[in-house]
């Protein structure tokens, strides 16, 4: 989406904590050219897109781009700067990170997605805004755009992400119908069981054995809080089914103290070698399981082929806390080129 030059000003980043950078302000910056890229370590989509923010970085921080993360968590976890800083580490972010806890800087932005992002020029206007991983390419283009518009005299790097209108298209329509994402909390919850959402209770859930999309479904004593869910009671036993449709699942969880073991099962059985998600493992009896310690996304199937699975999660520690699915189609194959050796100094000198 493009905007005209003076139609949006871009509003300050007015965050609790900044990591990687002192706080960075757009007003005193004016000259350089911002990516404002709001991400949530605990939202799968936002994941796929932080390699190619650390890239856009690395290619043209030396024409005066600044890349700006803006943590903005969907879950009190995220609010945790420990928690951010580990993730931004163990994502390799090097770029300055906004942490936006209670999504002040994302509201200011007329938000309604993460991930997103927006090129403001170096007037400090917002000109171009992103919604998709497969805008990539489009991305390059407007910041190379905009770094020209600045004053850039010399030669510019070769265009890396080379995703083209073709392909946009195919991924955005033709990669079939995705489940939405399905939270646990009773803010928002898509649980499905017919006795309904009791609040902050311990209640006696029982499967209704047949399953609705867009719905999951609860079976034992659980206890439903404002954004997750967990075994209400020590020593009982219980599952979370879902049936759904995509190419990845990922469910939002954490462990409180110790590590958690939440069986996985697909389709009825173990969860098949070719379908394992990054974070499954297979246990000496032939159970397929997920080992979970700190509240992040853990993927726990990739499908080969888009598809109409069931799947069931089985829980037996009240210390696991379950926030939500999440539905993924595998990410989008663009074309890149391998990047030239860019400049460590800028042509164009302090703005």
């Amino acid at each position: 989406m493009e905007f005209p030059s003076g139609l949006i000003h871009a509003p300050e980043l007015f965050a609790e904590f900044w990591l990687n950078s002192e706080p960075l302000s757009l007003r005193a910056m004016r000259g350089y050219v911002f990516l404002i890229h709001f991400w949530d370590f605990a939202n799968p989509s936002s994941l796929r897109t932080i390699p190619q923010m650390c890239k856009l970085n690395e290619r043209y921080r030396a024409y005066n781009l600044i890349v700006v993360g803006v943590h903005s968590p969907a879950y009190p976890f995220g609010k945790d700067p420990v928690q951010v800083e580990r993730a931004a580490r163990r994502l390799g972010i090097e770029h300055p990170v906004a942490l936006d806890g209670d999504r002040v800087i994302w509201g200011a932005y007329g938000d309604q997605a993460i991930p997103s992002w927006y090129v403001v020029d170096h007037r400090g206007d917002i000109r171009f805004a992103f919604f998709s991983e497969a805008d990539f390419g489009l991305t390059e283009r407007a910041i190379q755009s905009m770094i020209r518009e600045a004053g850039l005299q010399g030669e510019i790097p070769e265009l890396f992400f080379q995703t083209s209108p073709q392909e946009t298209i195919g991924i955005e329509h033709d990669a079939g119908h995705l489940t939405p994402t399905l939270n646990a909390g009773y803010l928002q919850s898509a649980l499905g069981n017919s006795e309904g959402v009791v609040p902050e209770s311990t209640f006696d859930y029982h499967d209704p054995g047949f399953y609705l999309e867009g719905r999951f479904y609860a079976n034992g004593k659980w206890t439903i809080g404002r954004y997750a869910m967990h075994l209400g009671e020590k020593g009982t036993t219980g599952s979370i089914a879902v049936q759904y449709e995509g190419e990845e699942l990922y469910a939002v969880m954490e462990a409180k103290g110790e590590t958690g073991v939440v069986e996985v099962e697909q389709d009825g059985a173990a969860v098949t070698p070719e379908c394992f998600g990054s974070d499954i493992c297979q246990q000496p009896n032939g159970t397929t399981v997920a080992l979970i310690v700190e509240p992040r996304a853990y993927q726990l199937i990739s499908n080969q082929e888009h598809g109409r699975h069931f799947l069931r999660l089985r829980f037996s520690s009240d210390t696991v806390l379950f926030y939500a699915f999440h539905f993924l189609h595998h990410a989008p194959l663009g074309a890149f080129q391998r990047p030239e050796k860019v400049p460590s100094e800028s042509p164009l000198g302090p703005p």
